[in-house]
């Protein structure tokens, strides 16, 4: 029966990938428009077919969680059925982004506040860019990559090698340094140290070390990786997003650097800079609700839970 169950499992998981490379090859054939338009409507009616019952459930708890006091329930429903419908067409750029030029970046992206990553950039400590999975977070990456900027990012591995081998090699197409999350805390050290910037997603509920911290008002396990290194190595610390703002085209946001100050209360000066962060976080996700991944199951764990 085991057996049985592993080639179940084994099987599934060639069906699951052998979609996702079909999803990528119609991504990439069709016009963007037409892709944009084809994966929109799928996601959309993803939701509304409940084939993700789990998520869609989980998703709907999160809004009415946040959003319960100034929203009824058509409005949470249709909010939702949004989020999706973004996050699929977030998908289809996402596979779109091998071999992403300069040119075309530029075109797909209005940056606000870049000149405070390049500022922060020509300190040479190293920058920590600290986002969450907001709108379209791999092509942030490529967008700086593209720009010049030297960039790594700290990635969750995927489950199946065959898919994190293609979304790594997206990644390391338009130059991206990719760190699988919980590779030794030396090589990311190492990036800051050689001046480079260090893009880490911070708004899951992930099995790192972590404190309770406010998110979009409810007590979240926070991770104070981010607020870790910029203590250890004096890096910058920058809070980004990126974001819709027409249906076609993004805007990077890069916000005002987070203070880092060592008073020697270490535990105080990680979670100053930790709770900062979620603050910042929380108002870009607050400013464009429909493109967060409400899906997630961001409070799962008890605030008070320790790792």
């Amino acid at each position: 029966m085991g057996a049985i169950v592993r080639l179940s499992r084994r099987h599934r998981r060639g069906l699951a990938f052998g979609a996702v490379r079909a999803l990528a090859g119609i991504a990439r054939l069709l016009p963007r428009r037409g892709a944009l338009g084809l994966f929109g409507g799928a996601g959309r009616l993803f939701f509304e077919l409940g084939l993700d019952r789990h998520g869609r459930e989980r998703a709907l708890a999160n809004l009415r969680r946040v959003f319960g006091d100034t929203m009824d329930e058509r409005d949470i429903r249709r909010l939702c059925g949004r989020a999706y419908s973004m996050l699929a067409r977030s998908a289809a750029d996402a596979l779109r982004l091998g071999g992403l030029t300069r040119e075309a970046a530029e075109r797909l992206v209005e940056a606000r506040g870049i000149e405070r990553l390049e500022a922060a950039y020509r300190e040479g400590r190293g920058v920590i860019c600290v986002t969450g999975h907001i709108g379209n977070w791999e092509l942030l990456g490529a967008y700086c990559s593209l720009q010049g900027y030297p960039v790594s990012v700290v990635a969750t591995s995927l489950r199946d090698p065959r898919f994190d081998e293609m979304i790594v090699g997206i990644r390391e197409s338009v130059g991206i340094d990719n760190i699988p999350r919980g590779a030794s805390p030396r090589r990311l050290v190492s990036a800051l140290r050689r001046g480079r910037i260090l893009g880490i997603l911070m708004d899951q509920n992930t099995a790192v070390a972590g404190i309770p911290a406010d998110f979009l008002g409810t007590e979240a396990h926070t991770p104070v990786g981010p607020a870790s290194l910029a203590l250890a190595t004096g890096a910058v610390v920058l809070p980004m997003a990126i974001y819709w703002i027409d249906g076609a085209r993004y805007v990077v946001e890069v916000g005002e650097r987070v203070p880092v100050e060592r008073t020697g209360d270490r535990d105080r000066d990680l979670r100053e800079v930790t709770e900062r962060l979620n603050r910042e976080l929380s108002r870009f996700i607050l400013e464009h609700p429909d493109q967060w991944v409400w899906m997630h199951d961001r409070w799962r764990r008890r605030a008070d839970e320790a790792i």
